[in-house]
């Protein structure tokens, strides 16, 4: 979903920050707020994720009854 891909994206940028300008001070308060979106993102990744598994299973099933 896109508010799932937006946290993501979030996460990505801010781990891509952190690598390549490891020398700059760290932003507490930016990693405040990624660590206080974590809990929210990984859980709907994973009932997407659990979304996307299920229709896979239900095109399998499809498939072999054809």
């Amino acid at each position: 979903s896109a508010a799932t891909f937006s946290h993501l994206s979030d996460l990505r940028s801010f781990r891509h920050r952190m690598i390549h300008a490891y020398q700059d001070p760290l932003e507490w308060e930016k990693m405040s707020g990624v660590i206080g979106m974590m809990p929210a993102c990984f859980e709907s990744l994973e009932k997407e994720l659990q979304d996307f598994r299920q229709f896979l299973q239900e095109i399998a099933r499809a498939a072999d009854q054809a």
